[in-house]
């Protein structure tokens, strides 16, 4: 709790200075792994899509889109790309993205229309976020004014 209240305090700086702040006031038991375990970049993110943008290929010119992923601490952005908007495709964007940068804690995003029912995510894209303990929080499209942290 202290750790991650001085990260805070510091506007989540990195952890050589969140461990000296620290280390001002307190004294912890190895430190820096206590202090880089609790401030991994892409546990919180929000996600968004780019495109269509056309591609050459070999076959002649295609779309595709590119999915954003921004932490929410850092600010630090990760791009993926799609071959299409469909479920299916996000799930191996969404598998590559924790392959490479770890399980998310939450993410918060424009649902497209093919990820979900009018209930909500798809059953498939469900089930994978539950068993993963992954949650999700949709963005409604017209409060982006408000909540859209990616266009900075």
């Amino acid at each position: 709790l202290l750790i991650r209240r001085q990260h805070e305090a510091l506007y989540h700086a990195g952890i050589a200075h969140t461990l000296s702040e620290m280390r001002r006031k307190f004294w912890i038991p190895k430190g820096r792994m206590e202090v880089k375990r609790r401030s991994r970049t892409f546990a919180q993110i929000g996600l968004d899509y780019l495109g269509p943008l056309s591609i050459k290929i070999e076959n002649g010119v295609t779309k595709r889109w590119f999915a954003l992923f921004t932490c929410f601490t850092t600010r630090a952005v990760h791009l993926e790309l799609l071959e299409n908007l469909s479920a299916e495709s996000f799930l191996h964007v969404l598998r590559r993205f924790i392959s490479r940068r770890g399980y998310l804690e939450r993410q918060c995003k424009p649902i497209p229309t093919s990820f979900q029912s009018h209930e909500g995510p798809t059953p498939k894209l469900s089930d994978f976020l539950a068993e993963k303990g992954m949650t999700w929080e949709s963005i409604i499209r017209e409060l982006l004014g408000v909540e859209d942290f990616t266009k900075d």
